[in-house]
């Protein structure tokens, strides 16, 4: 999977959080905040990491 797929997809799901956390306290979700939280957070370290390794592999 490419950089820009992986951050293509990030952004997607931490715009999508950011508008769980816009509505109102009543009607937020909270485990849709922490699974959306989480992946957002997992997809970006990954592709963080895959940067890494590519960058280091190409040294």
């Amino acid at each position: 999977m490419s950089m820009g797929i992986l951050s293509l997809i990030t952004f997607v799901i931490w715009f999508v959080a950011i508008q769980e956390f816009l509505k109102p306290e009543k009607n937020q979700s909270n485990r849709k905040i922490m699974m959306l939280t989480s992946a957002g957070s997992f997809l970006f370290c990954s592709a963080y990491s895959a940067e890494k390794k590519k960058k280091k592999l190409m040294n």
